[in-house]
């Protein structure tokens, strides 16, 4: 059977059916697309999580400008992986979790951290032995196979000191536990990683560049356009558009879909069938009605008719 829209995926068929102000705002929530950078990362981090065990645990570092889609991509991982619960004859496991470096300062925060996301929060009474030790027990117990650290390029904010310290704890859950790590940050992850010798060796680079107009551009562009309810397709990878995102957000994936999703949302607001240039460049100074307060034009009705009723 052929469906009315058959350029949406099912999300957005389906929310095709909402009232104008729920289906602007049900276009503009965050979303993550699948893009080809990103299942090639994904094929890095399977050989990360499946080499559980090995004598020697690696990682790789991804690194990025701000708005590249490193936190949307940590939580892609995370769902990659999930949680599974105990069955019969099948013992609980995390296949991943996470941590920020964000204000860690000492390999003692690393590990408060570690056990925060295993589920133990109550260790201000710890030493720092003692941290060690629960730890790598309690990754042992809940199988965990990687560790996500995001905010990595955070370490060269701390002293010399500091910073050693805290590769030390590195290094700790990589030998004693023989977890592998994927390391997240800006431009400057990659310097961080490089600040300790024994860890560039065990350590992939792998960069998400600034996006440019092309053929990946179109495939991820044409991906997005499944995603927004709209009677019609805007066809959002012709090169004159891509132009357009790529000049106006400077490659920076947020901005980028950001532009995409709110000139969607004003064209639904407007009772428009697609999405066009005027919309996109309308979207970079005006906020969809649904957030500001205001009521869609396709809303408000005759002016006549409503002066008349007043």
């Amino acid at each position: 059977m052929t469906t009315l829209y058959p350029h949406l995926n099912a999300m957005a068929l389906a929310a095709m059916a909402m009232p104008v102000p729920q289906r602007s705002d049900w276009t503009c929530r965050d979303r993550f697309i699948e893009h080809e950078q990103i299942q090639a990362i994904y094929k890095v981090t399977d050989m990360l999580v499946r080499s559980k065990g090995r004598v020697r645990a690696r990682g790789a570092v991804v690194s990025g400008a701000g708005g590249s889609g490193k936190t949307m991509l940590a939580n892609a991982i995370l769902r990659r992986y999930p949680e599974v619960g105990n069955s019969e004859g099948v013992d609980a496991m995390r296949p991943v979790i996470r941590i920020t470096m964000t204000n860690a300062r000492e390999a003692n925060k690393v590990f408060s951290r570690t056990l925060r996301a295993l589920g133990c929060p109550h260790v201000a009474g710890y030493s720092l032995d003692e941290r060690e030790e629960l730890v790598v027990e309690l990754l042992r117990a809940a199988q965990v196979r990687m560790l996500i650290i995001d905010e990595i390029q955070d370490i060269l904010k701390r002293s010399a000191r500091q910073m050693e310290n805290t590769f030390e704890g590195i290094k700790y859950l990589m030998n004693e536990a023989g977890i592998s790590i994927l390391a997240l940050g800006t431009e400057h992850a990659q310097q961080a990683m490089m600040r300790e010798e024994h860890l560039v060796t065990r350590f992939r680079s792998i960069k998400l560049p600034p996006w440019r107009t092309g053929p990946l551009l179109a495939n991820f562009l044409d991906e997005l356009e499944t995603c927004l309810p709209l009677p019609e397709r805007s066809r959002l990878s012709m090169p004159a558009i891509q132009r357009l995102l790529v000049t106006a957000g400077g490659g920076r994936l947020d901005i980028i879909v950001e532009r995409v999703v709110f000139a969607a949302a004003l064209a639904i607001e407007d009772d428009v069938r697609r999405i066009d240039e005027r919309y996109l460049e309308r979207a970079e100074f005006e906020i969809p009605a649904y957030f500001s307060g205001r009521t869609p034009a396709s809303q408000r009705g005759d002016p006549a008719q409503q002066e008349e009723a007043a």
